[in-house]
């Protein structure tokens, strides 16, 4: 399950990237589009499967964990510059080396409780609560919504790559780096649960809340922002919803 979720999630971002170098540069109205269309999956994944699943889990203070990573990602966000959620913008000829980290660091965290119900299974600790089963029903969904969420990030990644005029094989290694960071967050926290450092139900309940959290912030930032001109879009109002009917689909 981790080699496989880890491929899925490299690959994706690996040739949405280089579609760029056909499409010369990404429509600004589609990205838009797009991103409303993840950030409402995202939003209810986490109302209607992730909040349930981690109050079940009777962990103390998991809240604080689900703030924590709404906290994580606001500090992230003031050196992406938004960028999670589709803000776009220009650097002159500077490499925005800032707002990389920031985007890596975003993608190798949100990523790491994905291998966490594979991880559970092969241990010999007997959990309570039913935790590897939860964890098996997070995961999918949780997939889906991080690749719809890493398309049009990518996408605009290497717009502003190419509006700095970056050569191609630069381009392509920013690529690679920022492709990797979400399989090496998964297959890190795997590594993690099967050392057993830490309590295992802990230790993934914990994880999965602080990305719950990360999800939350970016999903309604997406959601709430202000329209150009103070508009309602009929176009933005129609993706939310099949947004959100796909998230119901996959989580039942």
């Amino acid at each position: 399950m981790a080699v496989i979720v880890s491929t899925i999630l490299f690959f994706v971002v690996f040739f949405s990237g280089l579609s760029i170098f056909v499409l010369k540069k990404a429509d600004k109205q589609h990205i838009k589009l797009l991103i409303s269309f993840s950030g409402a999956y995202l939003l209810a994944l986490v109302i209607l499967h992730l909040l349930p699943e981690l109050y079940e889990q009777h962990i103390s203070n998991i809240g604080y964990f689900i703030l924590g990573g709404f906290l994580l990602q606001i500090l992230l966000e003031f050196f992406s510059e938004g960028l999670e959620h589709g803000h776009i913008h220009h650097h002159g000829h500077k490499l925005p080396y800032a707002m990389f980290i920031s985007l890596c660091i975003h993608s190798f965290i949100e990523a790491m409780p994905l291998s966490g119900g594979w991880a559970i299974e092969q241990s010999n600790t007997v959990l309570e609560h039913g935790l590897a089963d939860s964890a098996d029903l997070i995961t999918g969904p949780m997939l889906i919504g991080i690749v719809l969420h890493k398309i049009p990030i990518t996408l605009i990644l290497m717009s502003m790559l190419m509006n700095v005029h970056a050569s191609k094989a630069k381009s392509i290694i920013w690529l690679v780096i920022f492709a990797v960071m979400a399989p090496l967050g998964s297959v890190t926290s795997w590594g993690l649960i099967q050392l057993s450092i830490a309590p295992i139900q802990s230790l993934y309940t914990q994880l999965l809340a602080i990305v719950c959290g990360i999800f939350l912030h970016v999903s309604t930032t997406i959601l709430f922002e202000t329209s150009e001109n103070h508009r309602f879009s009929v176009y933005k109002f129609f993706t939310i919803i099949i947004g959100i009917i796909l998230a119901i689909i996959t989580i039942h």
